[in-house]
């Protein structure tokens, strides 16, 4: 009985043997240790050529005749993996990697590999041409005319003017001024007294008594009105805005959801329930001064 389990066993293990050489036979996919780890036979030849390159990556086309898949390898990582005997890949600059091609389906059928170190281009220099020296023209001299000297006149004294002698005039006599009589000043009149004035006294004037101000009556109203759902009622404020004026009026909810306004001038006004950062818009009504206001109840919209 014993002898029956340990041949089943081996059966199924070499099965399972199968099996693995067959799904391994893509070069392990999901591998991140290098292909020799695994793989063994014959040697494969791996060729590449540089196809491309840009600032920084450089771009190989990599063949190996009747491989199975190929895999690059960054030192110990894998990069990338090509399931075909050929394929391009693209690498990053100043580094070496490693190819590795291998034959399937069985681990044992091949492998082989190959490097490639890639190297950003040098840019060549562009020569810069060396300037031709433009040759200066020397100045010639201009010549300049010595000026001829204009003769300057000698200047003519003038005659010396003869002076004219100026008869003198002969003075004039002044008559001896007539003296005028000073007439003798008439007396001055004595002044006379003026009587001092009685001082009237001024009547105390008699104050209006002050009439109370008038106080003009102002109608108001009172409002009631009632949330009939229960579950609203909890927080809620009934707010009244006077649509011509905006005076607006306040109550809380009690909790048998019913909230009263009173002294309410008469208007038109908006009724609206508020709850928390919520208002919910009731209805516009006009409240009059002349029957009394009845009772609102505000079922139809909270």
């Amino acid at each position: 009985m014993n002898r029956r389990f340990i041949a089943a066993g081996a059966a199924v293990a070499a099965v399972g043997l199968m099996a693995s050489f067959a799904t391994t036979a893509q070069a392990f996919p999901t591998k991140t240790t290098a292909c020799t780890g695994c793989h063994s036979g014959t040697a494969v030849a791996v060729g590449t050529s540089l196809l491309s390159t840009t600032g920084t990556t450089a771009t190989y086309n990599v063949s190996a005749p009747g491989a199975t898949a190929m895999a690059v390898f960054d030192g110990a990582t894998k990069i990338a993996t090509i399931n075909a005997a050929s394929g391009q890949v693209t690498v990053a600059f100043g580094k070496t990697y490693k190819i590795y091609a291998v034959v399937g389906p069985s681990t044992s059928n091949g492998i082989g590999s190959t490097t490639v170190s890639p190297v950003a281009p040098v840019p060549v220099p562009v020569p810069v041409p060396t300037p031709v020296p433009v040759p200066v023209p020397t100045p010639v001299p201009v010549p300049v005319p010595t000026p001829v000297p204009v003769p300057v006149p000698t200047p003519v004294p003038a005659p010396t003017p003869i002076p004219v002698p100026v008869p003198t005039p002969a003075p004039t006599p002044v008559p001896t001024p007539v003296p005028v009589p000073v007439p003798t000043p008439a007396p001055t009149p004595a002044p006379t007294p003026v009587p001092t004035p009685i001082p009237v006294p001024s009547p105390t004037p008699v104050l209006a008594p002050t009439a109370p101000p008038v106080v003009v009556p102002v109608a108001t109203r009172t409002l009631t009105l009632r949330v009939a759902n229960n579950h609203h009622r909890a927080g809620l404020r009934a707010v009244l805005v006077n649509v011509t004026t905006g005076q607006t009026y306040y109550v809380r909810v009690n909790k048998s959801g019913y909230a009263r306004f009173t002294r309410i001038p008469a208007g038109t006004y908006i009724l609206k329930v508020v709850t928390g950062h919520r208002s919910h818009y009731l209805r516009r009504m006009v409240i009059t001064t002349t029957p009394p206001a009845a009772a609102h109840n505000s079922d139809d919209n909270d």
